[in-house]
Parts: C-alpha cells; sequence; structure tokens
C-alpha cells in the first residue's frame, strides 16, 4: 500500500562545532584527543576485560561466539544488573480500548487519522502474587506490517492516564515516528517499579510495584535483580505480546531508551534475541560508555546516592575500586551479536560520555567481526559533533546538545533501523 504520510528522516538541525562561548572564552565540550581508537584501546589506561577470549582462556572463534555470549551475560547479571527470572508460562494481554471507535466524519481521529491508538494490559503470574501494567500501541494504518519500536519512557504514567487519551512526551515525536512507517509502544517505567529513591529496602523494592511480585520480604541477595533488570524484563513481556500479532513486523522489533532507560534498552537487548536492534540514547555510567574512560569516583557516588537500586548490591562491592569489575560496556553491547546496536551521544552530555560511548563501539566490534559482519565502521579519530556512523552492526551518533531525547535523536535511530532492516 502506497504510503501516505511521510517526512524527511533526515530532517534536522546542524551544528558542527563542538564548542561554545562563556564569558568571553570558548569552551570545549568533548573530550578532545589526537589520538586514534585504536591508539586508546591499546593505552594502558583502557586496559579492559577480555571479550574475544573465552572463560577457559581459549580464543572466541566464530562457532564458539554463542558459548561466548552466555559466559558475557552471566558475568554481567553477577557483578552489574542481577540475574533475569525466566519469562512467565503465560501472559494475558486485554485490549480496554481502541481508537478504532474514535470517529470524525467517518475517520478514525488519533494522529490527524494515521494511527490506531490501543491501550493494553499485559498480565502475568509471578512467585509472590499477580502483576499487570499497561501499554501504549499506535500502529500507522498506512503501514500494512511495520516495523515497531517499543520506547522504555519517562513519562507518562499510562496508570495515571485516561485509556481514551493519546500519550503525549516530550521524549518521543511520536507522530513523526508514525509518518516514518514504525508502530510505537509506549511503557512507561514508573508503571512497573518506581524509581523513588526510598532509603528502606520495603518501599524501594520490596513493596514497589513489581518488587511486590518478586521480592522476598526480608531482602533481596546480592545478585538478585534491580531495577534495571526489571525495566528491562518488562519489555521483553512486550515482545512475547507482540509476537502474537499479525499487523506488525515481529522481525523487526527495536527497543529504545534515554539515560538510565537508555541502559535498561542496551540490557533488554542484549538479553532479548527476538530483538532486532537496541537504539541507545545518553546512557552513560554503567550503559554503554566504558567505565574505564570515566571519573573514577562515580561509583562511589552512585552507591552514596542510593542508586545502586538500579543495579544488583554485589556492584557496590567495587567502589573502592571499580577497575575491577569483570566486565565493562563492551560486553553488553558485544551481546547484541549478530543483531543490531545504535549508541547515540551528545557533546554536552556528561563528562566524556560521548568518548565512552564511541570508545565502547570500537571495543565491541570483535565481537561481530568474527563473525563475518561489519561490526563499527567508522573513522579512526575520536569524533566531534556532528558525526553519524550508521553503515556496521554498531552505530553510532554524536550531536552538540544537552543530554535529552530530541528529535534529531529519533531520526538517527529510526534511519538506522530502517537502513538495516532489509538484511535481517
Amino acid at each position: 500500500m502506497e504510503k501516505k504520510y511521510i517526512q524527511a528522516i533526515d530532517a534536522g538541525w546542524e551544528m558542527p562545532k563542538c564548542a561554545y562561548p562563556y564569558n568571553g572564552e570558548i569552551l570545549y565540550r568533548n573530550g578532545k584527543t589526537d589520538k586514534t581508537k585504536d591508539e586508546l584501546l591499546a593505552s594502558p589506561d583502557w586496559k579492559l576485560p577480555e571479550l574475544m577470549v573465552m572463560n577457559d582462556g581459549t580464543p572466541v572463534t566464530a562457532d564458539k561466539w554463542a558459548q561466548r555470549r552466555e559466559e558475557i551475560l552471566y558475568t554481567v547479571r553477577e557483578y552489574g544488573f542481577g540475574h533475569t527470572p525466566a519469562a512467565p508460562e503465560k501472559l494475558d494481554a486485554e485490549i480496554v480500548y481502541s481508537s478504532v471507535s474514535k470517529t470524525y466524519a467517518g475517520t478514525v481521529k488519533s494522529y490527524a487519522g494515521k494511527a490506531i491508538v490501543e491501550r493494553i494490559n499485559l498480565s502475568f503470574d509471578a512467585p509472590y502474587g499477580r502483576f499487570s501494567f499497561p501499554i501504549q500501541f499506535i500502529r500507522p494504518i498506512y503501514e500494512e506490517k511495520p516495523p515497531v519500536i517499543i520506547h522504555l519512557a519517562f513519562n507518562p504514567s499510562l496508570r495515571e492516564l485516561a485509556p481514551t487519551a493519546d500519550v503525549e512526551t516530550r521524549y518521543a515525536p511520536i507522530e513523526e515516528i508514525i509518518d516514518n512507517g514504525f508502530a510505537y509502544v509506549h511503557m512507561c517505567y514508573n508503571d512497573i517499579i518506581r524509581d523513588n529513591f526510598a532509603k528502606t529496602y520495603p518501599e524501594a523494592l520490596g513493596e514497589n510495584g513489581m518488587g511486590k511480585v518478586f521480592y522476598k520480604p526480608e531482602g533481596r541477595a546480592k545478585n538478585e535483580w534491580g531495577k534495571i533488570g526489571m525495566w528491562a524484563w518488562a519489555g521483553s513481556r512486550i515482545v512475547d505480546y507482540l509476537m502474537t500479532r499479525d499487523d506488525i513486523d515481529k522481525d523487526c522489533i527495536s527497543v529504545a531508551g534515554h539515560s538510565r532507560l537508555g541502559k535498561t534498552a542496551l540490557w533488554c537487548g542484549a538479553q532479548d534475541e527476538r530483538i532486532f536492534a537496541a537504539l541507545v540514547n545518553c546512557s552513560g555510567w554503567g550503559g554503554a560508555g566504558l567505565t574505564v574512560g570515566l571519573d573514577e569516583s562515580k561509583l562511589k557516588t552512585l552507591v552514596a546516592e542510593g542508586y545502586m537500586q538500579w543495579w544488583c548490591d554485589g556492584l557496590a562491592d567495587y567502589q573502592d575500586h571499580f577497575r575491577d569489575i569483570p566486565y565493562d560496556a563492551h560486553f553488553m553491547v558485544a551481546a547484541i551479536a549478530p543483531r543490531y546496536v545504535n549508541l547515540l551521544a551528545a557533546d554536552g552530555d556528561m563528562s566524556r560520555y560521548q568518548l565512552a560511548d564511541f570508545m565502547s563501539a570500537a571495543a565491541a566490534s570483535p565481537a561481530f567481526e568474527v563473525q563475518g559482519l561489519k561490526g563499527f565502521e567508522s573513522d579512526p579519530q575520536i569524533p566531534c559533533p556532528t558525526v553519524v556512523y550508521n553503515e556496521g552492526h554498531i552505530g553510532y551518533a554524536l550531536r552538540p546538545g544537552s543530554h535529552h531525547f530530541s528529535r534529531w535523536d529519533w531520526n538517527r535511530h529510526m534511519e538506522f533501523v530502517l537502513k538495516h532492516r532489509g538484511n535481517k
């Protein structure tokens, strides 16, 4: 069917300079260096846990990648995000509202008549009870089987939004997404477990959202999952549901998130092999960027401020020697091989994140290359805005500006998916 609505996917602003004036002087926001990515990776200052060596010391080959991937995931679970429970035996889905009935002069009203909107409740049994959470599913009506982007979103909470209301969020240009032929799924992370930073275990985890049906009253084990693991697991339950639909492209389901939810999208994509691409936006410390390139005091600060709720408690053991953590971000990026991952950074984001993401892409590339795939294809120099590298299975883009999930970011992510969709 001919697409009736389309916009230029590369529309957006260009600011090629990575500097800005402040009090009469020029400040540079990116971690500038005259070294190439290969020179940095060979430096003792960027020494990383070995990616392409099996736990028994043998080199990773193409036929051993599946086994090495399981070793990688176990390491990240044991020392990072905690161990993920199995999927529920049964997932129930109830469509509580469809905009098919919301018409004007015989035409569906949602998003200017371009989409069908459904509010769906997903429910399942867990170890200590039953849990349900809502999603909003928006499908363009001029695409027979559109690719899907699951947005792990900050707001709005669907529990607090009328089922008949269209989602509005500053973190996603939803109409532009459907104009480019994508179906869009909105999941608010607080509808899974609230990001409340409470001081006590019951308030923070044990009696909070999905925590009620998974955590024991007396506390969690040191390697038991935290909130990022729960948000990522919920993303996979959405994939479970999407696999029951015949009106989407089940082979092209991507997951997107920004900041802490960028970490979540990366972890969801690393674990769930049904996900076509992880679209990771400004994911920061513990996300796509190598920790070795960041501030040595960062983990200690996160522990002091209560952020271990996102990870497993065992990660806190490394706060005084975080370089001894037995994995780094390139493990998670590599675990997505042979699928796709796109990393987007901003030069005005927190210190050196954009460099850490770029280096992570370079360090993870061998996991794809050993399978005969294009890994991370880029210029060797450390980038300045605006660059877009999207030829390989690992994409990277850097823009000027601040910590945000902007329209430009979404367009780069959609561009990446559409570029590689035909290669699935």
